[in-house]
């Protein structure tokens, strides 16, 4: 009989979310969750199979446990991207393989009760108990899948097209988040503003987010993964009220109109630069977030300059750059000619110079600016600084705000003012006194 459960996470937020409310589960079944896998009965390993090198890294973390001859059980995006009967063949390490909707039948399993591999279409529901992280922060799943079909994508393949969560069901988990303690908490899914599309309109984004922003308690909701299209004047107005973070996080993936008809993508170049100026117009303290993909087949040195030139003229502050990945069963694979490896290194190497270039001018117009911060504690590394995040830093993929003057009563929001930064980093103070926190650059 299984007693002790250690769950090892890959991949993205939403991976995480699922383990924790696993964790819940298993929990509520008189299952102890342990943090060292060499402690454990039984390993669950929560994997990414989105591009090629997401996968070796699943199948590494599978032979690493293997070693210790633990039970092992495989969730997540690889056992639903491949067949299982190839798995396992070819993983006979695994004990049993669950889908990416199925790891909520692993607690019947581990009492022994039979269960089948079915990859059911399936968002845990708020009733499932979920095991909250010591964060100062709560990750939401609002949706699963994807349907826009974007052409280098393996996501619908693996997951489906896109399934929304209730309304009800996300406000009832947000408030329990809030009397957990957790005052931030952040949206994620794979297009945030394809939530409701598959219940014909009866809800949207927008109507779940007033939705949120009433609920008492809550301090700050962060929105991750929001497409160009969905922004318009109803949404900005949104970005006002004073629990929104002003941060958008719109991947555009490129801006050659060329590549993103490639890629289809449902945007063009005039569209996303249109988005833009229409955000900054409305609010030049929207912090935009964006992420680029580099080395998409076709991309030749006139796209890539078009890129870079887009990337210096709009100065993001918050930006992911990523290499093309050839995935097997996607239409860019067939896609021709390829861009080579060394090329693709090189031109991340470029737009990475000219980020850092962008961040710099950025945060020296910070200093001596104060924000508004959540303060989580000591930082890692030394007990002689705190840190904490402004509303434009959001957790794991941005930089943060390194607090070196004040006190900390408990963890919470404070007004910092900006007084040095590092690389991507802030340095700031907390400011005991009432002051109105500013959030204009």
């Amino acid at each position: 009989m299984y007693r002790t459960v250690a769950i090892v996470v890959l991949g993205c937020p939403k991976n995480e979310v699922d383990a924790e409310v696993l964790a819940g589960m298993l929990v509520a079944k008189g299952f102890d969750i342990v943090e060292d896998t060499e402690q454990a009965d039984v390993v669950i390993l929560f994997t990414c199979g989105f591009i090629q090198s997401a996968v070796e890294e699943s199948l590494e973390a599978v032979l690493k446990v293997a070693q210790s001859n633990k039970n092992i059980i495989v969730t997540g995006c690889l056992p639903s991207r491949y067949s299982v009967s190839d798995l396992i063949t070819n993983l006979p390490e695994v004990d049993k393989f669950f889908g990416t909707y199925d790891f909520r039948e692993i607690p019947e399993y581990l009492q022994g009760k039979p269960t089948e591999y079915r990859n059911s279409k399936y968002i845990y529901s708020s009733l499932d108990p979920r095991q909250f992280s010591n964060r100062d922060f709560a990750y939401i799943k609002i949706s699963e899948g994807c349907s826009n079909s974007c052409s280098f994508c393996t996501i619908p393949a693996i997951k489906g097209g896109v399934l929304s969560r209730r309304e009800n069901d996300i406000c009832d988990e947000i408030r329990r988040v809030v009397d957990y303690g957790i005052k931030e908490v952040i949206f994620v899914s794979q297009n945030s503003g394809d939530y409701g599309r598959d219940s014909n309109f009866q809800t949207d984004l927008k109507k779940l987010i007033e939705k949120v922003l009433d609920i008492d308690g809550l301090e700050w909701l962060r929105l991750l993964y929001l497409y160009p299209d969905f922004i318009d004047d109803d949404f900005l107005e949104l970005t006002q009220h004073q629990k929104f973070c002003k941060y958008l996080d719109i991947p555009i993936q490129h801006i050659d109109d060329k590549i993103l008809t490639l890629m289809n993508r449902k945007t063009s170049q005039r569209d996303i630069i249109t988005k833009i100026e229409k955000i900054k117009r409305f609010d030049p303290s929207i912090f935009i977030r964006t992420t680029i993909l580099l080395g998409f087949p076709g991309e030749d040195d006139n796209a890539f300059e078009k890129l870079i030139k887009f990337i210096k003229e709009y100065q993001f502050y918050n930006l992911g750059c990523f290499t093309y990945s050839k995935e097997d069963g996607t239409k860019a694979a067939k896609i021709k000619p390829q861009v080579p490896e060394k090329l693709k290194r090189e031109r991340y190497k470029a737009i990475m110079s000219a980020q850092r270039k962008i961040v710099n001018k950025i945060n020296k117009g910070l200093v001596g600016k104060v924000f508004r911060t959540n303060v989580s504690g000591y930082f890692e590394e030394t007990e002689l600084l705190l840190k904490g995040r402004t509303y434009f830093q959001s957790p794991d993929i941005d930089g943060v705000t390194l607090i070196n003057r004040g006190t900390l009563e408990k963890a919470g929001f404070y007004d910092v003012k900006i007084t040095d930064f590092k690389d991507y980093d802030l340095v700031g103070e907390i400011i005991h006194q009432p002051i109105k926190s500013e959030s204009v650059i």
